[in-house]
This record gives C-alpha cells, structure tokens and sequence, in this order.
C-alpha cells in the first residue's frame, strides 16, 4: 500500500469533516439543551451514508518459490443505512479490498454486504458501534505455473464483523474510525480480510 496516499486521503478526510461540520453549525440554530450529538441516533432522522478508506490485510499464502507478494492494498467502502432506534439498525454497503501481489500473479476482491448496526453512545459527541451481517464476495487469483496457488475467479457468501467509534463534528457529520473482518473464499480456499478504515457519514 502507498502509505503517503493514505495518509494524504485520511487528512483530506478529516479536513472535510471540519469544513462540512462548521457549514452544516453556521447554518442551523442552536439545538435545545436536551439534544446532544448523539440525536442522530433516533429513528427520526436516522438515515445515513458513508464513506471509508483504509488497508485491507489479506490472509492468504504467497506459495512457492519465493515469488514476490503482499498481504495489503488500499481498500475503500460505501455504505447506507438507518437506524430504527437509538441502538440498532441495519446497513447495506459495498466494498473494494484492492489486490495484492501473489505468487507472480494477484489475488483481487470486492463485495457486497448487509449487516446489523448496534450503537452505544459513550458521550455527546462520541459513540462505540458493532456491526455483524453477511458479504457476497467476489475474487479472482491469478499466479504463475506451478507456484502452488489455486488460481480462477469465486463468488460465495460470507460472515462479516466489525466494531468502531463515531465522533459527530455536527448533528450531521462524523468521522469514523472501524476495524472489520470479513470472511471471503478465493479459488479453492476461504481466507479473512482485515480492513482498518477511516471515513465520514452524512446523516439525512
């Protein structure tokens, strides 16, 4: 993964949160002292999309030979969701886990998932969330002759999980930093994904 691309883009996120964060405060007037920025998380107003970029850290071998791999590639998500009560929801969102180098070839995946949400805000402004559902995952591996890795495309379903925190800059914006694992089979094996991302919601 280029790191300084990473770092660049998590910046860029954060720069955007603060700018869309004092946008959205200079123009709506003050909420009543019972509100807090955990308010989003009613059923009134808790729909939401987002937006996570991060590294995706792939399980599998690299096999033989001593042939150039990686097991990390920069990973991106979107998602929507809503919420039907300040504690759970559910989510639909899709995922692109880049690829990484193996065995003289790569091993590429992307997928698609529906997942239930549980939140439990921690203070104002800050809430702790776990998420647990399904992924249909696409893959494709490709490696030289005789590396001893199983090559071709797979498409199967999987169990998908994380857990995060949430910081609100406004009743509309927060940023999002998550660690999720999901289960995806490649060509002749199942492997796990671990993808550590930093994003932005926008409730609605």
């Amino acid at each position: 993964m280029n790191k300084n691309r990473y770092s660049l883009t998590s910046l860029a996120l954060v720069t955007l949160a603060m700018t869309l964060g004092s946008s959205v405060n200079a123009q709506t007037s003050p909420a009543p002292a019972s509100a807090s920025g955990t308010n989003w998380y009613a059923p009134i107003g808790g729909r939401y999309v987002g937006i996570d970029i991060g590294n995706a850290k792939f399980s599998g071998g690299c096999g033989l030979g001593g042939l150039p791999c990686e097991d990390s590639s920069d990973a991106y998500s979107i998602y929507t969701g809503g919420m039907w009560n300040k504690n759970f929801g559910m989510e639909l969102g899709a995922t692109d886990f880049g690829s990484v180098d193996r065995a003289g070839g790569t091993a590429k995946a992307y997928g698609f998932s529906l997942k239930a949400v549980g939140v439990a805000p921690l203070t104002e402004s800050l809430a702790a969330y776990a998420k647990v559902g399904t992924l249909y995952s696409h893959t494709k591996v490709t490696a030289d002759a005789g590396a001893g890795v199983n090559t071709g495309t797979d498409t199967n379903w999987g169990l998908t999980y994380g857990v995060g925190l949430s910081f609100d800059f406004s009743p509309k914006v927060a940023a999002v930093l998550g660690w999720d694992r999901s289960n995806v089979h490649f060509a002749g094996s199942q492997e796990h994904i671990n993808t550590t991302s930093l994003g932005l919601k926008y409730r609605f």
